[in-house]
């Protein structure tokens, strides 16, 4: 590291800054840095880099780390003759505002008593605190600190207010989008009505009835059926986009936001993957969110923030503790004017922020989420995960592509979705008392105007290969999807109108379908063998058995064969060869959907909030 120590005589080249144009501003800065003890040949690099990316020579030396913050605000502060200020010299900050943990300023009182408008000046904020400094009144009450003890003090007043908020903003301010309050009343009497009607008509009249809940039943599942065969017949392989030229200087800032929870052993092999990223590192902004009891998560954490752009931040503890609880409270240090989520597990491809970021120059300006497809790594572990990779296939690369073309809401996976930071913050953030906070943002971002899109460079990530692992992941997403469907369902009308006939029939059919004929299933399969087995039994079967075994029959063949369909489709053929024999196994997968189902309506009403952690 550099020493910095003061330049000339009361700072007089940074006072120059106020007054002059961008080009004389990297002189004058590569001047200041020369004074420093930086040589050309460094300077000339970094001076090459800046004119590259749009910055300058002091952002690309901090971005390296060759230049310690800490140091040179030190330096900028004895240039300009103001007091420079460490988390020990500010006894608080004196702010009646919102806290924004993306404030470069702010009032504090130091250990003194004295009151100073307490800077933490970003580059080309050097111009225009020179000029004021130049007043004698005012550079008596300015100081300076680096960003890092800027966030380190408002964190330490303002986190207990931050989490709290969003715990409750939401649910107090748009309390219809959370799943705070669970089902409404109104859902409440809709199935109870449904319930009674059912068995009311199941004893008045069993014969009648139980043929025509056959018939609605299967009604119910072709809909879903058609939807999935829709998107098997419709499938358009989607080569990798091509990549066009960039605008280097022009590039925003990209943040890459991850919440981990007991993911200490993971952290290394996940910075090794998200240093692979394509984008320059002083314009990208990596921020891991921890929770604060989570000790060894955080200590590993710790050992990788020596890179300037790679930021902890670290959740107080209040209940709910889940991923998007983490998330939201991590949304108030995002920089990034657009933002990405990635999981602990994942292996972006390397291109794919550039991808997203050229989408979006594409793109109409409605379209504020891209979602990547993802890929699982590890079909031939078992048969859980060659399973599951069969289905992510059908999802990613055939289903959502199809809901895409279609103009419907994608239900975004919990990864590798792509945001204009804008847009998240402008609906709340993340639900943190959903389960699934991917989906039901995707659905809110629909619903106030927004739209969703997709790109073509994946997310690789492993499956989950033991049968336990995948069951609770699994009871995880239809708990949420059940949360989901009840919280956007609170207005039927309301929604209608926001989303048009087609949308929400295609949404609703993927929410209440997925999960209601994973919970129908097995009375399905026992139906549909029960009624065989008296239509084989019986020398002269009546005619409403034959209908109803072969409603029931065919309702379980077509829906096989849907969801056979749709992953084969979206399946690679080299990957399709190591599904192999497995895809025989789809009714005993099917069963599974079921336990899990099942799981996930108990859940839901005993524990809705429990985030049940899947390791990795």
């Amino acid at each position: 590291m550099v020493e910095l120590t003061p330049v000339g005589a009361k700072g007089a080249l940074l006072r120059r800054v106020g007054t002059e144009n961008t080009q004389t501003f990297h002189d004058v800065c590569i001047e200041f840095l020369r004074e420093q003890g930086f040589s050309s040949r460094r300077l000339h690099a970094a001076t090459e880099q800046a004119s590259r990316r749009g910055t300058d020579p002091a952002t690309e030396l901090l971005a390296t780390g060759v230049l310690s913050g800490d140091r040179y605000y030190r330096g900028l502060a004895k240039a300009f003759g103001v007091r420079f200020c460490q988390d020990h010299d500010v006894t608080v900050i004196v702010d009646s505002t919102t806290p924004n943990m993306r404030a470069y300023q702010t009032f504090a009182r130091l250990t003194d008593n004295s009151l100073v408008v307490l800077v933490a000046p970003r580059t080309r904020d050097i111009g225009r605190l020179a000029t004021l400094i130049q007043h004698p009144g005012l550079k008596r009450r300015i100081a300076i600190c680096s960003p890092n003890t800027m966030r380190h003090l408002l964190v330490k007043q303002y986190q207990d207010v931050l989490v709290d908020k969003v715990c409750k903003e939401l649910r107090s301010n748009n309390g219809e989008y959370s799943s705070h309050g669970g089902p409404a009343f109104a859902h409440g009497v809709t199935l109870s009505v449904m319930a009674l009607f059912l068995i009311g008509s199941l004893v008045a009249a069993p014969s009648f009835s139980a043929s025509l809940l056959h018939v609605f039943v299967a009604l119910f599942f072709f809909a879903c059926v058609a939807i999935r065969a829709a998107a098997a017949i419709s499938y358009v392989d989607a080569p990798f986009a091509k990549i066009e030229p960039i605008d280097l200087p022009n590039m925003p800032i990209y943040t890459v936001l991850i919440a981990l929870r007991d993911e200490a052993q993971i952290v290394p092999s996940l910075m090794q993957n998200l240093r692979a990223l394509h984008w320059p590192t002083s314009k990208l902004q990596i921020i891991f969110a921890c929770e604060v009891d989570d000790l060894p998560t955080i200590a590993a954490i710790e050992k990788e923030t020596a890179e300037p752009h790679v930021e902890l931040v670290i959740v107080p503890f209040q209940s709910p503790l889940t991923k998007p609880k983490a998330l939201t409270y991590a949304l108030n240090f995002v920089k990034g004017e657009i933002l990405t989520i990635y999981d602990a597990e994942d292996e972006p491809h390397p291109l794919q922020l550039i991808e997203a970021y050229q989408k979006f120059l594409q793109s109409d300006p409605s379209v504020v989420c891209l979602q990547a497809p993802l890929v699982t790594t590890n079909p031939n572990r078992s048969c859980i995960s060659a399973l599951f990779h069969f289905e992510y296939a059908g999802l990613f690369r055939a289903l959502m592509p199809w809901l895409d073309r279609a103009g419907a809401p994608l239900l975004l996976g919990g990864t590798s979705n792509h945001f204009r930071t804008a847009a998240v913050r402008a609906v709340g953030g993340w639900d943190p008392y959903n389960v699934t906070e991917d989906a039901d943002i995707g659905l809110r971002l629909w619903r106030k105007g927004y739209r969703t899109g997709m790109i073509t460079r994946p997310t690789l990530e492993p499956a989950p290969h033991m049968a336990g692992v995948w069951l609770r992941q699994r009871t995880r997403w239809f708990k949420g999807w059940l949360q989901t469907t009840f919280v956007h369902t609170r207005h039927p009308a309301r929604l209608l109108s926001e989303l048009g006939v087609k949308a929400t029939s295609i949404t609703i059919l993927l929410l209440v379908g997925t999960v209601a004929s994973a919970i129908a299933h097995p009375f399905l399969l026992t139906s549909a063998v029960i009624s065989l087995a008296r239509l084989l039994g019986s020398e002269t079967p009546s005619l409403s058995a034959k209908i109803i075994a072969w409603i029931d029959w065919s309702t379980i063949i077509m829906s096989y064969s849907a969801f056979a369909a749709l992953c084969w489709a979206g399946t690679l053929p080299a990957q399709r060869r190591k599904i192999g024999w497995r895809i025989l196994l789809i009714p005993i997968y099917w069963v599974g959907f079921s336990i899990a189902a099942w799981r996930a309506v108990f859940q839901l009403f005993k524990d809705p909030f429990l985030w049940e952690k899947t390791p990795h």
